[in-house]
C-alpha cells in the first residue's frame, strides 16, 4: 500500500470509525471473550458467539465491530514459553505443526494491518472495508477501481448482509450454506471481483461466517477433495461461488473437527492483544502451513532483549552460522569485535540485522570458549536491536548448530 493509502485509512479510522454516529452514543467497543460450553453458545442479543466454544460478550455496543483498534500485541515479546501445538485437520487431512508458534507469526508481521482495522456498520460495506484488503494482497488496482469495486459489493452485497446476523458463526447458522452461496455470487457479479477479494471483503463483515479463501487456501482445499479441475470455474463470474462451496464446507468440517484446539488456540493470542475468531484463525493456519514460501513455517522468534543468557537465546544465536555466512572465522570475529568496541564507546550496536546476528553467534561462541557469559546490557543491546531490525522474527530454517 503505498504513503497515500496507508495515510487514508489511518485517518478513516479515527474519523469515520472511532467518531460519534448518529443514533449511536460514539463509543468504542470492547469484547471480552470467556469460554463456554455447547449448549449456552446460542445467539444472544449484545453477544457474539464465534464457534462452537467461545462466547464475546460486546459491553457497550449492540453488534459485533470487530476487533479492537491499535491491539496489535507489543513490538517486542518472547515466545519461548510456549507449547507446542500440533493439529489433524480432519476434511482435508492437513497436519499443522507448532500452530502456536505460526499463528504468532503471522500477528507479529501482520495482524495491525487487517485484522485490527474495525469494521462499521455491520450491514453496510464501508470504504476501508475495501482499502484493509490491499494489506492482504488483494491487487484490486488504482483509484477508479477501487471505487467500482466498493460501490458494486456495496450494492450487490448489503441486502444479502441483512438476512446474516452480525454474530452469526460458520458452525451453527447457514448449515446449508444458502446464504453464503447467494452472498459470493453477489460479490463475484460485481467487475474485477472473484472469490479470493470476494472473502477477503466479506470476512470484514462477518467474521465468524465468513472465511477468506484466497488462492492458496481455496487451492488447497480443492486438490484436497480431488477437484482441482474445477478451479478453472472460479475464473468464471457465473459459477465461482458454486466452484468455491465444496471447499467451504470442507473448511467448515475442518473447523467443527477442530474446534477445542482451535479455541484454545484463540484463548491463547487473545492474552497477547490478538483479537481473532475461530474462522480466522483456522485460514491463518492453513494459509500459513500451503503457501508455498514457508515463510511462516520456518520464520523464528528473537528472545526478548529481557532474557538473560541462557539456553533459548544460545539456540537463536546458533541458528545463524556467522562463520559460514561471512566467509570464515576470522571475518566473523572481526564483525563480532568491532560491533563490541563500537557498543562500549557509543552503547549502541548500530549494524545491519546479518550483521547483529554474527555479533550475537561470536558472542555464543565467545562464551562457549571462555566459559563465561556475554555481559548482559550487550547482549540486550543486541536483541533489542534485532528486533528493531526484524519486527520480532528472522528468516529460517535455522542453521546446523556449531559446538
Amino acid at each position: 500500500m503505498s504513503v497515500t493509502s496507508a495515510a487514508f485509512v489511518s485517518s478513516y479510522c479515527s474519523a469515520t470509525l472511532l467518531g460519534p454516529r448518529s443514533g449511536s452514543s460514539g463509543c468504542l467497543w470492547d469484547t471480552a471473550p470467556r469460554p463456554i460450553s455447547g449448549r449456552r453458545a446460542r445467539f444472544r442479543a449484545r453477544r457474539l458467539a464465534p464457534v462452537g466454544g467461545t462466547l464475546s460478550e460486546v459491553r457497550r455496543c449492540p453488534t459485533y465491530r470487530g476487533p479492537r483498534l491499535g491491539h496489535a500485541g507489543p513490538l517486542v515479546r518472547s515466545h519461548a514459553t510456549l507449547e507446542s501445538m500440533d493439529i489433524q485437520l480432519p476434511a482435508s487431512n492437513l497436519s499443522i505443526p507448532d500452530c502456536e508458534r505460526q499463528l504468532l507469526s503471522f500477528c507479529d508481521q501482520e495482524y495491525a494491518y487487517y485484522d485490527a482495522i474495525p469494521s462499521g456498520d455491520p450491514h453496510r460495506i464501508d470504504v476501508i472495508d475495501v482499502l484493509a484488503t490491499f494489506a492482504v494482497n488483494s491487487r484490486i488496482g488504482g483509484a477508479d477501481r477501487i471505487r467500482a469495486i466498493h460501490r458494486g459489493i456495496a450494492t450487490k452485497c448489503e441486502p444479502v448482509l441483512r438476512h446474516i446476523p452480525p454474530e452469526a458463526n460458520l458452525l451453527e447458522f447457514d448449515h446449508e450454506l444458502a446464504l453464503a452461496r447467494d452472498l459470493l455470487d453477489a460479490a463475484c457479479s460485481v467487475p474485477w471481483v472473484l472469490t479470493a477479494v470476494a472473502t477477503k471483503i466479506l470476512h470484514r463483515k462477518r467474521r465468524a461466517f465468513m472465511p477468506m479463501l484466497d488462492s492458496v487456501v481455496i487451492g488447497f482445499y480443492l486438490d484436497a477433495l480431488g477437484l482441482g479441475k474445477t478451479k478453472p470455474l472460479l475464473q468464471a463470474k457465473a459459477k465461482a461461488a458454486d466452484a468455491t462451496l465444496p471447499a467451504l464446507r470442507a473448511f467448515r468440517e475442518d473447523l467443527r473437527g477442530v474446534a477445542d484446539e482451535i479455541n484454545a488456540l484463540g484463548a491463547k493470542v487473545e492474552g497477547l492483544r490478538y483479537f481473532l475468531t475461530p474462522v480466522r484463525i483456522l485460514e491463518i493456519l492453513v494459509w500459513t502451513q500451503t503457501e508455498p514460501r514457508g515463510y511462516y513455517r520456518n520464520a523464528i522468534p528473537v528472545p526478548s532483549p529481557d532474557l538473560p543468557w541462557g539456553q533459548d537465546v544460545i539456540e537463536f544465536a546458533m541458528s545463524y552460522n556467522g562463520y559460514v555466512r561471512h566467509g570464515d572465522t576470522d571475518t566473523a570475529a572481526e564483525i563480532g569485535n568491532d560491533l563490541l568496541d563500537r557498543w562500549r564507546k557509543t552503547g549502541r550496536a548500530d549494524a545491519d540485522l546479518p550483521k547483529l546476528r554474527c555479533a550475537l553467534f561470536f558472542e555464543q561462541r565467545r562464551a562457549h570458549h571462555s566459559d563465561q557469559p556475554p555481559d548482559s546490557q550487550y547482549l540486550a543491546a543486541l536483541l533489542a536491536a534485532i528486533h528493531q531490525r526484524s519486527g520480532g522474527w528472522v528468516d529460517g530454517p535455522a542453521d546446523p548448530p556449531v559446538w
